[in-house]
C-alpha cells in the first residue's frame, strides 16, 4: 500500500513540472522525425532552415515569400520555412493611410533582426540554416536561397529531432516533448530552440508586383510567421560538451499558451538545433530542423 501511494505521488509530482530534460541512453522516440523526403536507404537527412526576413510595408518581400513556398513544395519535407517579421517595414501604424494595424512582430523575431542585422541589410532577405555567421555571405539575397538549399539536402543530419505535440482546446495550450537524437559522436555546445509558428493568416500587405493602384492588399496570406518562443529566442542549451552517437536529450515544454488571435489548427512548432559554441568557426549554424503541426 506505501508503495502505491509513493507511486502516486510521483506521478501527482511529474504532472505539474513545467519543462524537463532527460539524457536517454539509445532512446527511439516516436512521433514526427527529420527523415529525408523519399528516403529509401534509411539516411537521415539534414533539413534546411530558411529565415524569410521580411515587413507588411515591404513591397519587394511578396516575391521572397512567393519564392520561399516554391522551394518548401519543390523539396517538399525537406525545408523549414520561418517568416521573420522585425524591423521598421514590419512596424504596426493602425492610422496610416494605408493602414497597417496587423502586429506580425514578437520578441524571437525582433531579437534575431537586431542580432543579425537583418532589416538593416535592406529587406527581403534571409538566413540559410544561418551559415556563415560573421561572413559577407551570411546575409542571402532571396533569389540565392534556392542554390543554398540545394547544396545542403543530401547531407547526412549529425542530428534527429522528433517532435512530440499534445493540444488541450479547452485551455489552449500546447505540451511539447522535443528528442534530439545523436546520429554522430559530436564534441561542442549546442542548443535547441522551440518556436510557434503560424500559418494562414490574413492581414495587409503591399505588393509591388502588382499594378499600380491595386498594390495594397488587405486579405494577403502570411505564413510561416514566427509568433514566439516556446522556450528562449536562443534556446536551451541540450550539450555542454561531448554526446555519444544513438543518445538523446529529450525535453519536455509544458503547457505553452497560445494567444486567443491565434488559429491552433494553423499553428506548428519548429525545433532546430545550432552550434552555440562562441569560438567555433561555425556558431549559430543550424544543423538540423524540424516542425509539427500544434493538433
Amino acid at each position: 500500500m506505501k508503495k502505491k501511494f509513493l507511486l502516486l505521488c510521483f506521478f501527482l509530482t511529474s504532472a505539474f513540472i513545467y519543462q524537463s530534460c532527460d539524457y536517454v541512453i539509445n532512446a527511439v522516440p516516436a512521433g514526427t522525425a527529420s527523415t529525408g523526403s523519399g528516403s529509401t536507404t534509411g539516411i537521415i537527412y539534414r533539413k534546411v532552415l530558411i529565415e524569410d526576413y521580411t515587413g507588411h510595408k515591404c513591397g519587394n518581400c511578396p516575391a521572397a515569400a512567393r519564392e520561399l513556398h516554391k522551394l518548401d513544395s519543390l523539396y517538399s519535407g525537406k525545408i523549414v520555412p520561418l517568416a521573420i517579421h522585425a524591423g521598421f517595414y514590419a512596424n504596426v501604424t493602425p492610422t496610416s493611410v494605408p493602414a497597417y494595424p496587423t502586429n506580425l512582430k514578437c520578441q524571437a523575431s525582433t531579437d534575431y533582426d537586431t542580432f543579425f542585422g537583418n532589416s538593416t541589410a535592406g529587406n527581403p532577405n534571409g538566413l540559410v540554416n544561418r551559415i556563415g555567421f560573421g561572413g559577407a555571405a551570411f546575409i542571402k539575397q532571396w533569389s540565392d536561397w534556392g542554390s543554398s538549399a540545394y547544396s545542403m539536402i543530401s547531407m547526412p543530419a549529425d542530428f534527429k529531432i522528433t517532435i512530440s505535440n499534445t493540444y488541450n482546446v479547452g485551455s489552449n495550450q500546447v505540451t511539447s516533448v522535443v528528442t534530439t537524437k545523436a546520429l554522430n559522436s559530436k564534441s561542442g555546445t549546442y542548443n535547441l530552440v522551440v518556436l510557434m509558428v503560424e500559418d494562414s493568416i490574413v492581414a495587409e500587405q503591399i505588393d509591388y508586383s502588382l499594378p499600380a493602384g491595386s498594390q495594397y492588399v488587405t486579405n494577403y496570406v502570411f505564413n510561416h510567421v514566427v509568433r514566439g518562443a516556446v522556450n528562449s529566442s536562443w534556446g536551451d542549451q541540450i550539450i555542454a560538451s561531448t554526446i555519444t552517437a544513438k543518445d538523446s536529450i529529450v525535453k519536455t515544454y509544458a503547457n505553452f499558451q497560445l494567444s486567443a488571435t491565434w488559429k491552433y489548427k494553423h499553428c506548428k512548432i519548429v525545433a532546430f538545433v545550432y552550434d552555440a559554441l562562441s569560438t567555433s568557426t561555425t556558431q549559430y549554424e543550424v544543423l538540423q530542423a524540424e516542425s509539427k503541426d500544434v493538433n
